[in-house]
């Protein structure tokens, strides 16, 4: 799955702050359920992160 938006759009979208965001990105990433390079953000885990939410 693929999402093409920036960060602004992400926080207006999950109604939270650009802080917030870059912190849940941060530990999704730690987990091991997305890998960020750059402004791309790429799903390791779908199913895991479908299930968080």
């Amino acid at each position: 799955m693929s999402i093409d938006t920036n960060k602004k759009d992400l926080t207006s979208l999950m109604n939270t702050t650009r802080e917030t965001l870059s912190r849940r990105l941060s530990a999704f990433q730690k987990e091991g359920y997305i890998e960020m390079t750059g402004k791309r953000i790429v799903n390791k885990n779908y199913d895991a992160l479908e299930n968080l939410l």
